[in-house]
């Protein structure tokens, strides 16, 4: 069976107009002052999410609060980098581009160490296409 492709292009479309607003983001604008905004809107949409679908919320906050943790913290941190790096002339043609590839051959990794999944030859081509994309990269 084929997953659908629509979460996928929900994150498509949500990545694409999370790296132009941040590039549109003024520079005089206080980074942390700017994520937390973007922080309040989400969790406003989230609330309005929870509503719309009865969601039941202490059975949810109990069962993953751990790693929603985690998960804040790693957002805070992937918006962060990003602000800074578009700030300090990181081009956005490069920077996401640069960014994600290291990220999806990392998490390869951690997907055959950590939950035993197998990769194949074609997957191990992929991952050595992608080094070679970012050595090209990095040759800017």
């Amino acid at each position: 069976m084929v997953a659908s492709p629509l979460p996928l292009l929900l994150a498509l479309a949500g990545a694409v107009a999370y790296h132009v607003a941040q590039k549109a983001v003024p520079g005089m604008a206080a980074p942390f002052v700017v994520i937390g905004l973007a922080y309040a809107v989400g969790l406003l949409a989230c609330v309005g999410a929870v509503v719309a679908m009865g969601t039941p919320v202490a059975e949810t906050v109990r069962a993953a609060w751990r790693p929603a943790l985690v998960i804040g913290l790693g957002a805070l941190t992937i918006e962060a980098g990003f602000l800074l790096a578009y700030r300090a002339g990181w081009p956005i043609s490069t920077a996401s581009l640069g960014v994600n590839v290291t990220v999806a051959a990392v998490l390869l990794i951690v997907g055959v160490l950590a939950y035993g999944e197998v990769l194949t030859p074609r997957q191990w081509a992929g991952i050595a296409a992608c080094t070679v994309g970012l050595v090209l990269l990095a040759g800017r």
